[in-house]
């Protein structure tokens, strides 16, 4: 259980602070839920603590894992080409799944493929979709983590990744 204060990361929409733990009514229901601050696209989500797993809320990357993730982005550790299927729709739902499981070193593979794809042929717009929003909840995690102390290593890495974004 996460206690206020906790950063995690919501695979959907990114990285956030929990703010609060509130009791709500969801579907007639009381239920205890996590109210998370999400400062990087400004949402304010809620999160029944029941769900939090099955939704794959998660802790912050550890500042080891993040030196492996701008690794990849650097393209100095290779990452792993995913077999992307021919057919768009099975591509599209195995990176949307990909995306949803939370893994920050699959997303970090998974930004990286697809920028490295952009470069030799334009996205088209659903997979370009994908990859915003891959590339978002990524940064997103780095953003906040480069505010913590502790990443101050980290921060001249991420704050050249970040430039990408802006």
């Amino acid at each position: 259980m996460y206690q206020v204060g906790d950063k995690v990361v919501y695979p959907v929409h990114g990285a956030g602070v929990v703010e609060a733990i509130e009791s709500r009514e969801i579907g007639g229901l009381t239920r205890d839920c996590y109210i998370l601050n999400l400062p990087f696209c400004g949402l304010r989500v809620t999160v029944p603590i029941t769900a939090a797993d099955q939704l794959g809320l998660r802790e912050m990357m550890s500042t080891g894992e993040a030196g492996r993730v701008l690794d990849i982005l650097e393209g100095v550790e290779t990452a792993r080409q995913t077999q992307l299927p021919d057919k768009w729709n099975h591509r599209f739902r195995l990176l949307v799944d990909k995306i949803k499981g939370g893994d920050v070193v699959e997303l970090a593979q998974i930004v990286h493929n697809l920028a490295e794809r952009e470069r030799k042929k334009p996205l088209a717009s659903g997979e370009k979709r994908l990859y915003e929003q891959a590339r978002e909840i990524l940064f997103s995690e780095l953003w906040l983590l480069k505010r913590e102390a502790e990443a101050a290593v980290l921060a001249p890495r991420i704050d050249e990744i970040l430039r990408e974004v802006e």
